[in-house]
């Protein structure tokens, strides 16, 4: 099977679906170009104030992007966007955040074979200097993924979803950024943010690679 595959790959080999550039999906030079970043605040009704990304995830580009990496194992084009995001993210948020994945489940981690938020969130940290947390915020519930659904139930499919470790530590007084590839509604960081709150941090705010807002 391997052999075909690489057969197939010298017949055809993959090339940027903007400049047609031969290597990834989306190069580094179109993923540089193509981005529009944007910080902005939320109601205070959430339970994270702030969300800083790179951009809209309804630009075509962006969208294919995002499938690349999650839905065909592009997972180096993280290393180009963690630094993109580490830029943004320097000015915004306080210097001395701890960031968090949004957790996948470990059977849909068994399926798709890495964590995207959690390559994302060791990148950008790692440009940072500042630490990761990926035990703490934990998916017990599996359940169908946010983008097959309607925006109308996507709260209702995420609610009750994530939990905190027995191992938890607390966060009192520590600035959090929740880390995760797109956010559409908000629902997953919503309840992400949620959960996180009853160890008392000082704020909660998120990043992610595109958004639909």
């Amino acid at each position: 099977m391997k052999y075909i595959e690489s057969i197939f790959t010298l017949l055809f080999p993959q090339v940027c679906i903007t400049c047609k550039k031969e290597g990834p999906s989306s190069c580094a030079y179109c993923l540089i170009d193509n981005i529009d970043p944007l910080t902005s605040s939320i109601p205070t009704n959430s339970f994270f104030s702030q969300i800083t990304t790179l951009a809209p995830y309804a630009d075509p580009f962006w969208r294919a992007s995002i499938d690349a990496i999650k839905f065909h194992g592009e997972k180096e084009l993280l290393t180009t966007l963690a630094p993109l995001l580490a830029k943004e993210l320097a000015s915004v948020i306080p210097e001395q955040s701890v960031f968090i994945p949004i957790p996948l489940h470990p059977r849909r981690l068994r399926e798709r074979g890495f964590n995207q938020s959690l390559l994302l969130a060791e990148g950008i940290a790692a440009e940072l200097a500042l630490p990761v947390l990926d035990s703490l915020l934990i998916r017990t519930q599996y359940r169908k993924p946010q983008s097959s659904i309607h925006q109308s139930a996507r709260q209702t499919n995420i609610r009750g979803v994530f939990s905190l470790s027995t191992e938890k530590e607390t966060l009192d007084g520590l600035d959090i950024l929740l880390v995760d590839d797109v956010i559409t509604t908000g629902a997953t960081l919503y309840e992400a943010a949620k959960t996180l709150s009853v160890l008392s941090p000082h704020s909660i705010q998120a990043t992610a690679i595109t958004r639909s807002f």
